[in-house]
C-alpha cells in the first residue's frame, strides 16, 4: 500500500483533518495517563470474579489446542485464562497472520494515512473509538463469543493466510463488484440441521447488527456532521463499510 492515487495523495493533501475509525495511538497514550480506563479495559477483556470463559465453554481436546496456539506465538499470559472468548479469538488470528505471512499491519492502509497527517500536521479524529469497538467485541453474547473462538480454531493457519492474501489481491484489484460479493456478511443454512439452524441464526443476526449494521448508522451519523461542520475531513474506514448495500 506504499503507492495509493494520485487522487487519494491530492483530496488529503486538500483536507483540514484525518477521520479514522479510532485513533490507537491516541487510546494507548489514555491507557497509560488514565488508570481509570485502563481498569475499565481490563474488566471488558477478562473476568472480574475468577470464571474461566475459554475453558468452560470448550471441550478439553480445544482448550489444549487453544492454548498451545497461544503459547507458539507468544501471546499466552498469566491471565488468558480469564480472557473472554472474543479475546482468544482475536490472539489466535494473530497467530495465524504471523505463520510467513507477508501482510503487515504498520504497513496498511491506515498507519500510511496516520503518517500523511504527522507530516502534513493534521488533526487525526475519530468516527467510532477504541473503547467503543472494545465493548462491542467484549460485549458479545457468550454463544456468539463461543462460535467465533470455535470457528477459528477450526481454520488452519494455511486456510486463514489463503484467504486474507485472496482477499487482498481483490482490494488491489479495485473491482468494487468482486469486492462487495467478498466483504459481505452472508447467512448459508446449506448443510445444516434445524437445530443447528435454530441455534445459529439468532447469533449470525446479533454479529451482523453489531458489527454491521449498527455501526454504520454511526458512521454515517459522523460522516453528516463533518459533511455540515467547516471543514475538509478525509474520512477513511473499512472497505465493507463503503461497499454495504443494506438499508
Amino acid at each position: 500500500t506504499a503507492y495509493l492515487p494520485d487522487a487519494i495523495k491530492k483530496a488529503f493533501a486538500e483536507s483540514d483533518a484525518l477521520a479514522l475509525e479510532c485513533n490507537t495511538e491516541l487510546f494507548e497514550k489514555q491507557l497509560k495517563d488514565d488508570e481509570t480506563l485502563a481498569q475499565q479495559v481490563s474488566n471488558l477483556y477478562y473476568s472480574t470474579t475468577g470464571y474461566t470463559y475459554v475453558e468452560s465453554l470448550l471441550q478439553v481436546v480445544d482448550y489444549k489446542k487453544a492454548c498451545q496456539y497461544l503459547k507458539a506465538a507468544g501471546g499466552y499470559t498469566e491471565n488468558m485464562p480469564y480472557a473472554k472468548p472474543f479475546l482468544w479469538a482475536e490472539s489466535l488470528e494473530g497467530f495465524y497472520l504471523q505463520q510467513g505471512f507477508q501482510l503487515h499491519a504498520d504497513q496498511g492502509v491506515e498507519m500510511r494515512l496516520i503518517e500523511w497527517a504527522k507530516e502534513q500536521n493534521k488533526e487525526i479524529l475519530e468516527i467510532e473509538s477504541a473503547i467503543d469497538q472494545l465493548k462491542m467485541t467484549s460485549l458479545f453474547s457468550n454463544g456468539l463469543q463461543k462460535v467465533l473462538l470455535e470457528s477459528a480454531l477450526e481454520t488452519t493457519s494455511r486456510e486463514y493466510r489463503e484467504e486474507t492474501m485472496e482477499l487482498y489481491e481483490k482490494w488491489c484489484a479495485g473491482d468494487e463488484a468482486t469486492l462487495r460479493e467478498a466483504v459481505a456478511i452472508k447467512w448459508d443454512e446449506t448443510d445444516m440441521t434445524q437445530d443447528e439452524i435454530n441455534d445459529l441464526k439468532p447469533l449470525f443476526e446479533e454479529y451482523y447488527k453489531k458489527m454491521d449494521t449498527d455501526r454504520n448508522k454511526g458512521m454515517l451519523e459522523s460522516a453528516i456532521d463533518y459533511l455540515e461542520s467547516n471543514k475538509v475531513i478525509f474520512y477513511a474506514v473499512g472497505i465493507a463499510h463503503l461497499l454495504d448495500e443494506s438499508p
